[in-house]
């Protein structure tokens, strides 16, 4: 079963007032890979304020012949549900390791074929870091932060060097296949239907079966959804985008 709302160790009773998380809260962990002709997502992590975590990996992504862009297809998936006083933890935490980092954050070398990059936002914020090789200081923090609510027999496949303690519990594993994964993610479009990543991942597994129109309606759906969010500073970079999925779309019948 991929779709199961579950909830984390970390329960506590009712929660008092707080401003964690904030209700524009979202974490998005991404895995890259290098494998020589560019860097792949292998494996992506994202929360969002309300505690859906939407957790895949991805073994063969689709890749634009033209430009090299490269699209994770989540073939592999699970989806849970964190208790309200593990996601407050979770942003306060990440907000609290996070203050003394750099934006840039410590990038990977180029002998590197892994690397790990963390995006979140909170109260209208939005922060990146991006670390490849032997994590240090607050970024071996934050990594380890996150890796915690991996589900169980998860984990990053970089050096850790702080350890990492499971806070999650009744997850299932990620189930495979394809079309298990579109339909899990077409039931959280219900609810989150202008989730730019939710869209694209939702498109590159239509892709990936062969259905076309769907594709298609989600590619517009993600072109409009984006473009809201992006505004005219990403229009140049949403429109190139779209252009290469444009040239992923499966044949027609």
């Amino acid at each position: 079963m991929i779709l199961a709302l579950c909830a984390t160790a970390c329960v506590g009773g009712e929660l008092a007032s707080s401003v964690w998380p904030p209700e524009d809260f979202d974490l998005v962990v991404d895995e890259l890979r290098n494998d020589g002709a560019g860097a792949h997502v292998i494996r992506r992590l994202s929360v969002r304020a309300d505690g859906v975590v939407i957790y895949g990996t991805s073994s063969a992504p689709l890749v634009d012949a033209e430009t090299g862009a490269s699209f994770p297809v989540f073939e592999r998936l699970c989806i849970y549900r964190l208790e309200p006083a593990s996601v407050r933890a979770l942003a306060r935490r990440l907000d609290r390791f996070g203050s003394g980092v750099e934006s840039s954050g410590q990038p990977a070398s180029s002998e590197e074929s892994a690397q790990v990059t963390v995006s979140w936002r909170a109260f209208e914020r939005r922060r990146r870091l991006t670390s490849g090789g032997r994590l240090r200081g607050a970024m071996g923090d934050i990594v380890a932060l996150v890796a915690s609510y991996l589900p169980p027999g998860e984990a990053f496949g970089i050096r850790m060097t702080r350890p990492v303690v499971p806070v999650v519990r009744g997850v299932p594993e990620p189930a495979a296949g394809a079309q298990g994964a579109l339909a899990a993610l077409r039931a959280q479009l219900e609810d989150r239907a202008d989730d730019p990543g939710v869209l694209l991942a939702a498109f590159a597994l239509a892709c990936r079966v062969g259905e076309r129109g769907a594709a298609e309606q989600l590619l517009q759906r993600w072109r409009a959804a984006s473009t809201a969010r992006a505004g005219t500073d990403g229009e140049g970079r949403q429109q190139a985008q779209a252009a290469a999925m444009r040239r992923m779309l499966p044949p027609t019948d």
